[in-house]
């Protein structure tokens, strides 16, 4: 266990925001965890950071931010068909992923070059090019910091949904372990319409998992920014789902409106080409702004305030639920 008091998280944070934190604990397992619980007061502000890839900063944090550096991987069961994997939520999320493809246990392939660690891939159930992390997750592994103790849940008890589930909303929840259920068999998903399109580009008709990651690299690192060069959040808004009665009606305005079906007459709008239709894509307020390329991502082109930032993603919230009727939510935590 490592304490760190008056701490900046400026390289706590993939925005780069410099705030700092009353006081940042690093821990290594659930017995750490375990001592903090016993030493904290019921009413101490608590801040679960993984690799900060989720969050954006408004302010300093007068609380305590806990951090787990489990970087452990162990195989808990292998059958013919399938293998179990219990990952610690300090493990960087895509040197798990390349980890699993290069022992040939498949799935997470499509989930290839997601910023973040593995505690927080349950919280907001990340998901890229048709896969969800909750496909995969068997069990998660938790302390609950509002009863004193540790628990476990099964996927089916998640509440997983698109970019949710119970660990997000139950914010007492420090996720220290995740079991991953994955496949030994040479089973791909490229039903996503960009990553199809970019493997036939390459002349590869039938595709390997490891084709498949390498191709998700590259659509990634083609629309993305480099947080280390660029400070972002990645995606900052989560694409709004509507009924299909309302789309309908939208698309008789916008013939070229792109979609997918969510079924349960649920039809999801891509945010991106909402703020790129509105104006937005490229446009800089102070050294805050929308990406050049990607308009879904919001940048800190340097030395910008969260604050700033988060007043540019009200202003667009605001103007796309204007011009189309649709409002935006956050996939970012602004704190």
């Amino acid at each position: 266990m490592k304490i760190h008091h008056n701490i900046s998280l400026k390289e706590y944070n993939t925005f780069g925001i410099d705030v700092n934190a009353r006081e940042l604990i690093e821990v290594s397992g659930l017995e750490d965890i375990e001592k903090i619980a016993g030493e904290i007061s019921a009413d101490e502000k608590v801040l679960f950071l993984g690799e900060g890839s989720n969050i954006l900063f408004t302010k300093n944090f007068d609380g305590l931010a806990i951090k787990s550096t489990d970087t452990s991987v162990d195989i808990k069961e292998e059958k013919e068909e399938s293998v179990l994997i219990s990952a610690g939520a300090g493990l960087n999320w895509d040197a798990f992923v390349e980890y699993t493809l290069n022992n040939n246990w498949f799935g997470l392939e499509n989930l290839s070059l997601i910023p973040g660690a593995i505690g927080s891939s349950p919280v907001q159930n990340i998901g890229a090019y048709g896969v969800e992390a909750c496909d995969f997750i068997e069990e998660v592994f938790y302390y609950d910091f509002s009863e004193k103790k540790a628990g476990s849940l099964f996927r089916k008890d998640c509440n997983f949904g698109y970019r949710n589930s119970i660990f997000k909303i139950k914010r007492s929840l420090f996720i220290y372990k995740v079991n991953f259920r994955l496949t030994k068999s040479l089973k791909i998903n490229t039903q996503y319409a960009a990553l199809s399109k970019h493997i036939k580009n390459k002349g590869i008709n039938n595709p390997d998992p490891h084709q498949v990651r390498q191709a998700v690299i590259e659509i990634r690192e083609s629309k993305l920014p480099d947080h280390k060069v660029t400070g972002n959040a990645g995606s900052f808004f989560k694409n709004p789902v509507i009924p299909r009665s309302e789309f309908e009606d939208l698309q008789k305005k916008h013939p070229g409106i792109p979609y997918y079906d969510s079924g349960d007459d649920l039809i999801k709008i891509p945010a991106g080409w909402l703020i790129e239709q509105a104006g937005w894509k490229g446009i800089m307020k102070g050294n805050a702004g929308v990406h050049k390329d990607q308009a879904l991502v919001l940048i800190n082109a340097g030395g910008a305030k969260g604050s700033e930032i988060a007043s540019l993603a009200e202003e667009i919230r605001l103007d796309i639920n204007k011009n189309f009727g649709i409002e935006l939510y956050p996939e970012v935590n602004i704190l």
